[in-house]
């Protein structure tokens, strides 16, 4: 077998991680994209499981930089709305996070080790509370 030959082998046998298309680096690229889909993981990545108006709460009293205690209603409430209608559907759909609408769930259960690598990173550059 030639040198070519060895390295196409290689290559072919190296799995190709992707989901319609899209590319696991991809998806975790772009849900790393928005600061409110971050705190879901950065919160995730600590507790595992969740409910949203939990993690609504969470979210704000770290944007404002202020207990969970002293967030006002309707900004819990606006967040929430935020996550369930857009970013944990959007975290689902990229394939890390489960989130049931029913029951209002999140969990983080197999993240792929990438993303934990990747957050990481975020959490260093980014410093969240």
């Amino acid at each position: 077998m030639s040198d070519e030959d060895c390295e196409h082998a290689a290559v072919s046998e190296t799995p190709v991680l992707s989901d319609g298309g899209e590319s696991l680096l991809s998806r975790v690229f772009a849900a790393l994209a928005h600061q409110r889909r971050r705190y879901v993981l950065y919160y995730l990545r600590d507790n595992q499981q969740v409910q949203t108006d939990e993690l609504a709460s969470q979210i704000v009293a770290w944007e404002r930089n202020v207990p969970t205690e002293e967030v006002p209603a309707e900004a819990s409430e606006q967040v929430h709305a935020e996550l369930v209608h857009s970013h944990l559907p959007k975290l689902e759909d990229y394939g890390l996070v489960e989130y049931d609408p029913r029951t209002g769930d999140v969990g983080y259960t197999y993240p792929p080790s990438i993303l934990d690598d990747v957050l990481k990173l975020a959490a260093t550059i980014e410093e969240p509370p």
